[in-house]
């Protein structure tokens, strides 16, 4: 994987959310979408990136952070996915500090749990952008609208629909793209055709829509005046607004998918790279902040870092402020789970 990108073209996304929600399934999936792995595992049978420790693999969950980057165009998107049980908030934390957005997931089953709002207090506290990836619509109990009114009554109207379910019996048609007004329907690739929205679902559509553009309105007042005009806000300017919503808590984006079928997919990367916003690039000094530290059986001691600010090379020689002593650089790796690329 090329890592030569400037900071625009950086995203750092942390997942977070209640345990068995899908955030190793969704950044599993992600990989598996851009190529970056030949096949998709699953926690339960202990084969996924993330999932590496031997702990982990033994049950079935996650236990520690661990960081996927991915390639979607020219943007690279670093994945911070973190554990779900509460035993392991640690962990959790660490990913925050790194991260400049997340994503928190919602099973579309079961809906708000504790860890939901665990994870909203968490993003809320880091004052990073908040937004929603709800998983599972393959399960025929999932219930968006249900769903969805809980979130905005928990988390306030911030919270904003983009990509929202066609359902009809229980079976989703396909999902409503509600920046291009368009039916997406996924194939077993996550690719998707563009279809009309059903007419059975327009006027659903119709008003969700209305939803994400009363958001969207809040970021300007050029917007604004577009909106009470009824005037067409293009898809370029609603991106553009959603990125400011996010930086400002405006906006919680809401996309809503299946991992384990790929829905959704190739929606939430586009969403990452046209609208999460960036790292601040900060000149000068180059300074590290180191969020996590393991023993290698192989490799011995590595730690995880954040360049914050500067440039960093391999034989540079920094100081440690916490100990007052020197550290010298060894090897510098890319690390996707446990793989490392030097």
């Amino acid at each position: 994987m090329s890592i030569d990108k400037t900071t625009e073209q950086i995203r750092n996304i942390c997942l977070l959310g209640h345990s068995g929600s899908g955030k190793t399934s969704l950044t599993e999936a992600m990989l598996y979408f851009t190529k970056s792995i030949d096949r998709m595992g699953k926690p339960t049978d202990g084969n996924t990136v993330c999932d590496y420790d031997p702990e982990e693999i033994k049950r079935g969950f996650t236990i520690q952070a661990a960081v996927a980057p991915v390639i979607r165009g020219d943007i690279k998107i670093n994945l911070i996915d973190t554990p779900g049980y509460l035993d392991f908030v640690g962990e959790v934390l660490q990913g925050v500090s790194v991260a400049d957005s997340s994503v928190i997931m919602v099973d579309a089953k079961a809906g708000i749990e504790v860890g939901t709002e665990l994870a909203w207090d968490y993003v809320g506290d880091a004052s990073i952008p908040k937004s929603f990836f709800i998983n599972k619509f393959d399960d025929p109990d999932a219930d968006f609208n249900a769903i969805f009114e809980s979130l905005r009554e928990k988390f306030g109207t911030s919270v904003s629909p983009v990509l929202i379910p066609a359902a009809e019996g229980g079976t989703v048609k396909g999902f409503v793209n509600l920046i291009t007004m368009k039916l997406y329907v996924y194939d077993k690739s996550g690719q998707h055709t563009e279809e009309e929205i059903p007419a059975s679902f327009i006027s659903a559509a119709d008003d969700y829509r209305n939803m994400l553009l009363e958001s969207i309105a809040e970021t300007s007042e050029e917007l604004m005046e577009k909106f009470f005009a009824e005037e067409d806000i293009t898809e370029a300017e609603i991106k553009a607004a959603v990125r400011i919503g996010l930086e400002t808590g405006s906006i919680a984006p809401v996309v809503c998918g299946s991992s384990l079928n790929l829905w959704g997919i190739e929606t939430m990367l586009d969403l990452f790279a046209d609208s999460y916003p960036a790292p601040a690039a900060v000149d000068g000094e180059t300074g590290l902040f180191v969020f996590k530290t393991i023993a290698d059986p192989f490799v011995g001691k590595m730690s995880f870092f954040r360049v914050m600010s500067g440039t960093l090379t391999n034989d540079q020689v920094l100081k440690n402020l916490r100990s007052g002593s020197s550290e010298k650089m060894a090897h510098i790796y890319t690390m996707r789970g446990k793989k490392q690329t030097e």
